[in-house]
């Protein structure tokens, strides 16, 4: 199981590199804008505007943390490893977050581009990657992989929290994308040191059909 989490792990790391690699060479900047452009039009219209505005909000430590507590208070064990598994993604996420945007400042679109729409105002932190991004995929990526297959709707909420930080001008789609899988992996790291180190008698879940499935098959030969 440990080695499906970490090619997961190397995917999403080595993607999140090229995608650097990408923006910090420029290779990325004409699709970049132009794609921003067309999404960032959408907020012309004001229920896009606002739905953005709302959705981005699942992106911040205080809606994840309190989504986090909601599995808590359903008060079984396996939620309160939820809980504890959504604290530590949520904390991991920003400190590899200050990190990175310490180290690499990009402008942030506003700041490069005129005549955008900015529906909750600016952000003067460094665009790459988008920190909302980051933190909703590995929030709800980790919860996935705990609690199992029936919880993958979770990162289409993720992909939300992305567009809505194109669409209300704050960040541009290679920062968002560079974000998803950043968040991605930093998932898989906490499930698997959460596994190994805080709770062993709570493996992921995400894999246990796969499991039963060779069971079942062995069982019948």
């Amino acid at each position: 199981m440990n080695s499906r989490l970490l090619s997961i792990a190397l995917g999403a790391g080595l993607s999140y590199v090229l995608i650097f690699y990408l923006v910090w060479s420029g290779s990325a900047s004409p699709t970049d804008i132009e794609l921003f452009s067309s999404l960032n039009g959408l907020a012309t219209n004001p229920g896009i505007a606002i739905v953005s505005s709302m959705m981005t909000q699942f992106g911040s430590e205080v809606i994840l943390g309190l989504i986090g507590l909601l599995f808590y208070l359903l008060s079984s064990k396996e939620n309160t490893q939820v809980l504890i598994g959504v604290l530590f993604a949520i904390t991991v996420s920003d400190l590899v977050l200050s990190v990175i945007k310490g180290a690499y400042f990009r402008p942030r679109p506003y700041q490069l581009l005129s005549g955008l729409h900015l529906p909750i105002g600016q952000d003067e932190a460094s665009s790459f990657p988008s920190g909302h991004a980051t933190r909703a995929f590995a929030v709800f990526a980790l919860i996935t992989i705990q609690k199992g297959k029936k919880y993958l709707p979770l990162l289409l909420l993720s992909a939300g929290v992305a567009v809505s930080r194109i669409i209300i001008g704050l960040h541009f789609p290679s920062d968002v994308l560079a974000g998803a899988f950043l968040g991605i992996f930093l998932a898989v790291i906490s499930v698997i040191f959460l596994s190994k180190y805080v709770n062993p008698r709570l493996p992921p879940r995400f894999f246990e059909k796969g499991k039963q499935d060779m069971a079942l098959k062995s069982a019948a030969a």
